[in-house]
């Protein structure tokens, strides 16, 4: 029998880490609903297990989780992101920029979250897909947005199953089994219902076939709900599955480490010392009362009677009988280690975007063999590769002519340009120091140039305009005047 469900070893070896990451990066409910697994119950030796569940409740309740992966993970997302990917395709595919997956979800948004899936679990996948026809979309379809492909991304935990096959004399994917929910309408109309599924994505004799598994109704085991054979543009079958991989380190099958992992780790560390921390605060800041040279009747007496304390309730002593109140001083080897362990935490999250030593596939180096970059520079390379490739399968379901790119900023370093600077630049352009598209490219890197504007637009306009005025500019600006 056919077991669809089956699970890779690989998967299940990051399945625990990349659960860890995602909890942490979701915040201090879904960490403290993990309860003892993430902080262990100080006190195990309660006999009463009602007391016992009591103890740990407010101990995990006064604890305070400080998210510092979840903010790492979404600095990083918007140090990348604070210039705007650059984005060209054919007038066919430009529906992509509103409406990725068909949901509406734009292709700037996608890319985001698939990104902060590469960053937290060093993993995430693509497909390209498109709604099953009897024959190829007509023009008039496709235009009026009846019929296009759309751009699917899944989590990490989604893709349970995959593999390869060498064909030629590359290694395809021959198989991808990703398990989703797919939302259907209750019998009432009002309410929606979450429908297990598995879509198999197989390569068989050459032609890509589709596959999406339910259980029946009456229940039992899955069995095959649809089965489709997806066409390209001309009306042709796929010889590929148009499904990537992005990962941390390339965009092949492999399960790369998950950056933030470490991060993590450290972050749940920090919350269990912190715990510990906040519980002895709290006992070192209850006062404790204590009396002496009591004899046993006074001592029956206080108990029948009570104990108040207070400015208004004076407390009868027998002779030679002593009342004080006792504080402690909280620990502070907690404190030093919270800070210790905060430090740490400090440094990795600046790791991730330090240059570092690492090759680069082919595409992202072209001419160099090895560069200089961030684990976060690189994750942004592989997920442009990535929505590269899926923007050629995008091409060949519509039938669009022409080249599409996506490409994410890599450059990380925050450049300035003073006056004088610019000055000195154009000068240089001007007695020809400098080539002018040269000229052009610095000045779009230190966003003085729109990104999107192409060398030939760039030229017609300082063309038509007045040019630049070098004697107006000054020392304290880093504009222009016409």
């Amino acid at each position: 029998m056919a077991d669809v469900q089956f699970e890779r070893q690989e998967y299940l070896n990051a399945k625990p880490d990349w659960a860890l990451v995602g909890d942490v990066c979701r915040g201090d409910r879904a960490v403290k609903k993990r309860g003892e697994e993430y902080l262990p119950n100080p006190s195990a030796v309660e006999d009463n297990p009602n007391e016992k569940k009591a103890v740990y409740d407010r101990y995990k309740q006064r604890a305070s989780f400080y998210n510092a992966t979840g903010y790492t993970r979404e600095g990083l997302i918007g140090a990348v992101f604070r210039k705007v990917p650059t984005f060209t395709a054919p007038d066919a595919l430009n529906y992509l920029e509103s409406d990725a997956d068909g949901a509406g979800v734009s292709i700037y948004q996608q890319s985001q979250e698939v990104l902060g899936q590469v960053l937290g679990k060093g993993r995430a996948g693509l497909l390209v897909d498109y709604p099953t026809t009897d024959a190829p979309a007509s023009r008039a379809q496709q235009a009026a947005g009846l019929i296009r492909a759309t751009i699917n991304s899944y989590d990490a935990e989604q893709i349970i199953n995959w593999r390869t096959t060498k064909i030629g004399g590359a290694h395809l994917l021959s198989l991808v089994v990703i398990h989703e929910h797919a939302e259907e309408p209750t019998a009432d109309g009002f309410g929606l219902e979450a429908i297990e599924q598995f879509r198999h994505l197989s390569l068989e004799e050459g032609v890509y076939i589709v596959r999406i598994w339910r259980k029946p109704e009456s229940g039992g085991a899955f069995v095959i709900h649809e089965e489709s054979i997806p066409k390209r543009g001309n009306g042709q079958p796929w010889d590929r599955i148009p499904f990537t991989f992005v990962g941390a380190r390339n965009n092949d099958s492999d399960v790369d480490k998950a950056p933030l992992l470490d991060l993590a780790t450290l972050n749940i560390k920090h919350y269990q010392v912190g715990a510990d921390w906040y519980n002895a605060l709290f006992y070192a800041g209850q006062p404790q009362p204590w009396m002496s040279g009591l004899t046993e009747q006074w001592v029956a007496m206080l108990e029948e009677k009570g104990v108040v304390m207070g400015s208004r309730s004076p407390m009868m002593l027998p002779e030679g009988g002593q009342f004080g109140i006792e504080t402690v001083t909280a620990d502070t080897a907690l404190q030093k280690e919270l800070e210790a362990i905060e430090q740490r935490m400090v440094a990795l999250g600046a790791r991730l975007v330090q240059p570092g030593q690492a090759v680069k596939t082919a595409t992202q180096a072209q001419d160099e063999s090895e560069t200089q970059h961030s684990i976060l520079s690189l994750a942004a390379s592989n997920v442009s590769e990535a929505y590269g490739q899926c923007l050629a399968w995008v091409g060949e379901f519509m039938a669009a002519a022409g080249e599409a790119l996506y490409q994410l900023n890599q450059d990380l370093t925050e450049h300035s340009l003073d006056a004088q600077m610019l000055k000195e630049l154009v000068a240089a352009w001007m007695s020809g120091a400098i080539p002018e598209g040269d000229l052009w490219a610095y000045l779009r890197k230190v966003g003085l140039i729109d990104p999107e504007k192409t060398d030939e637009e760039i030229r017609e306009e300082t063309q038509n305009d007045a040019g630049l005025n070098l004697d107006d500019m000054t020392d304290g600006g880093t504009g222009t005047t016409p």
